[in-house]
């Protein structure tokens, strides 16, 4: 008699090609997420740099306000002289602040100064300080920060055309 031999081979391979398939769907899926998670890294990243170098020029900018608040302080006669003499000195461009500050404003009659730093196209850190007349204590301060925040600017995206959706106007 004839031997017959079978081979079964044809359900063994279509199980290892549909096998191979999903590990190489899997492994797709997998490289496109770890893509796409680098990317958001990578933009969180950039804006956590730029918010913390605004942070830090406006830093910066309170260090040189407090110099000059205590030089000021030196050549005034009193409080009320001392407050003149700020009001001159933040008036004339702005006290020479080296910042690159927007809407940089000195409110005589509440005696605070406030000042906003672009972080991005559409974030601005905003800084309020109150300047203060030290009474000669030696931990006196020149100013106290009354309010610092950060908020979207929307101005810039409502000067985008609106999105006709509807087919309306």
């Amino acid at each position: 008699m004839k031997s017959k031999s079978y081979s079964n081979i044809g359900f063994s391979s279509i199980m290892v090609v549909f096998v191979t398939i999903a590990f190489l769907s899997f492994g797709v899926l997998s490289l496109m997420t770890a893509r796409a998670d680098y990317k958001l890294t990578e933009k969180n990243a950039e804006r956590n740099k730029d918010y913390y170098n605004v942070v830090s020029d406006s830093e910066h900018l309170l260090s040189e306000l407090d110099t000059a608040f205590s030089q000021l302080y030196s050549h005034s006669l009193d409080e009320t002289d001392y407050y003149h003499l700020i009001a001159e000195y933040l008036s004339e461009d702005n006290g020479n602040i080296s910042a690159e500050t927007e809407n940089f404003s000195y409110d005589t009659e509440a005696r605070s100064l406030t000042y906003t730093i672009r972080v991005s196209s559409l974030q601005v850190l905003s800084v309020q300080i109150d300047v203060l007349y030290p009474d000669g204590n030696t931990e006196d301060h020149f100013y106290k920060i009354a309010n610092e925040k950060t908020y979207t600017d929307m101005e810039e995206e409502a000067t985008e055309e609106p999105l006709h959706l509807l087919g309306g106007n």
